[in-house]
């Protein structure tokens, strides 16, 4: 059979993404491909995520092909991504030497094929629950990744946690992403547009599945099917379906740890990350990375020593566009480089500051339903 090789290639973009080369056991370094019945079908899975794209044939194929070939995941990426871009990639299978045969103009490859019974079997596609809009889920997601941990001891953390919530008085629903660290802390909400017909469980994202769904949703503004089981979540977006299994573990109460605060300044976000990452450049050798914001006069200063203290950067940040602290000064010292990635996932040209005191935690939001939370550095 032909096809064109753009055609091929981003039919197995996403499931070879999902591979691990060093898996175990070693299957688990292919893909599962199958045509037949004019529709070509690309399986990737790490055990914990698994990728289904599915892709309609334009041209019919011959009555009796029925391909199934488990082939190296990389070798058959870099193969593909190499040919000219527009050209026609004739695919077979030898039943004899168990190899998928691939050819583009004057190239050849011949790819070595596992056993299909040994692959995993495809994962069973649960009912759906609810539609959510792509973009706006893709917006939540890459924001609270800002405060999300890659390998913390506490596995739970080691993702992202939604909780759908109802509210009883006007019966409408809304759902939250949260990711924390223990040092900071993303919140994004948003209304459901839909009823649910049934309670959903809160449920924690692993960071691998996170990422591979942001791949996914990256400039679309059309809706995708989501479903939720005790162990599992399962996004249907056009053609293509992600199945994640969930971290098994109680997330921390997150609602507990946003505070009321008693002052609130509007800042220029850009501005102030500009200051902030000239600042840092002298603290880079600066084991706790501490930056202190000194707040009065409707400025704020920054302050940043060196790993030594031989060396210290001041800045007078012309960034408050609003101010209601009283008639007294405020500082409070963070780590620079949270900060900065916190100010970074914000879209907004202006967001507010809230504060309580310099012990107490830096709340960041804006008119977004986004809000970011900072524990301060206390000596």
């Amino acid at each position: 059979m032909q096809i064109d090789r753009d055609v091929l290639l981003k039919a197995i973009t996403l499931p070879v993404s999902v591979v691990d080369q060093k898996a175990y056991p070693p299957i688990l370094n292919n893909v599962l491909i199958t045509i037949s019945n004019d529709e070509m079908i690309v399986y990737g899975t790490d055990s914990e995520t698994d990728i289904i794209t599915k892709t309609k044939l334009n041209s019919l194929l011959p009555e009796d092909i029925d391909i199934a070939a488990v082939v190296n995941a990389k070798k058959l990426y870099d193969i593909v991504k190499s040919l000219k871009e527009g050209s026609t990639v004739k695919l077979s299978y030898d039943d004899d030497s168990h190899k998928l045969k691939l050819s583009s103009g004057k190239s050849k490859f011949n790819l070595v094929s596992e056993s299909v019974n040994d692959f995993p079997s495809q994962p069973q596609r649960e009912d759906v629950h609810i539609s959510i809009n792509c973009k706006t889920f893709y917006e939540m997601l890459n924001f609270v990744t800002a405060s999300m941990p890659s390998n913390d001891t506490r596995f739970y953390l080691n993702g992202v946690y939604i909780v759908f919530i109802e509210n009883d008085e006007s019966n409408t629903y809304r759902y939250d992403c949260v990711a924390t660290d223990g040092f900071r802390l993303s919140l994004a909400s948003s209304p459901l547009e839909t009823g649910i017909d049934s309670k959903l469980p809160s449920v924690i994202i692993p960071q691998k599945a996170v990422h591979s769904i942001n791949k996914l949703l990256a400039a679309r503004n059309d809706d995708f099917e989501l479903s939720i089981t005790n162990d599992s979540i399962s996004m249907l977006i056009d053609n293509t379906r992600i199945t994640s299994k969930i971290i098994d573990g109680k997330y921390p109460t997150y609602t507990n740890i946003i505070l009321q605060p008693k002052f609130e300044i509007k800042i220029q976000r850009q501005k102030l990350l500009k200051y902030i990452q000239q600042a840092g450049v002298i603290g880079t050798l600066n084991l706790g990375k501490e930056i202190t914001l000194y707040i009065k006069d409707d400025v704020i200063k920054i302050s940043c020593d060196s790993s030594n203290h031989n060396e210290k950067a001041e800045i007078i940040a012309d960034v408050i566009e609003k101010c209601d602290l009283p008639e007294f000064d405020f500082d409070i010292v963070v780590n620079y480089v949270f900060l900065s990635e916190l100010l970074k996932s914000f879209t907004s040209e202006i967001v507010t500051f809230g504060l309580i005191d310099k012990v107490s935690s830096i709340s960041i939001f804006d008119d977004t339903n986004r809000k970011a939370i900072l524990m301060p550095i206390i000596k």
